[in-house]
């Protein structure tokens, strides 16, 4: 249900909102398959404007990259620009 309420939600607050508690639940690796599913979703929220939304969507997919069943899903979204600019400044 958060999922479909932050692909609706053009406010920046609701959608960092969503993430903090979507990061919370991702703590769990049972809710893992549930979010599988937004992994494009998460990669293009990492091209907001909003350094609080691409924070919290870094948590999340960092979460998420803990669990090795997530790792072909992670691998085979298609990771953004932004994403691979990201790493090759590190």
């Amino acid at each position: 249900m958060l999922l479909a309420l932050m692909k609706m939600m053009d406010s920046d607050e609701i959608i960092y909102n969503c993430l903090s508690t979507l990061t919370n639940i991702a703590v769990f690796h049972m809710w893992h398959s549930e979010l599988q599913p937004a992994v494009h979703t998460l990669y293009g929220l990492l091209e907001s404007q909003n350094n609080k939304v691409v924070l919290q969507c870094l948590k999340l997919l960092i979460n998420l990259s803990c669990n090795d069943d997530m790792i072909p899903h992670l691998l085979g979204g298609q990771v953004c620009y932004l994403l691979l600019i990201i790493c090759v400044r590190t």
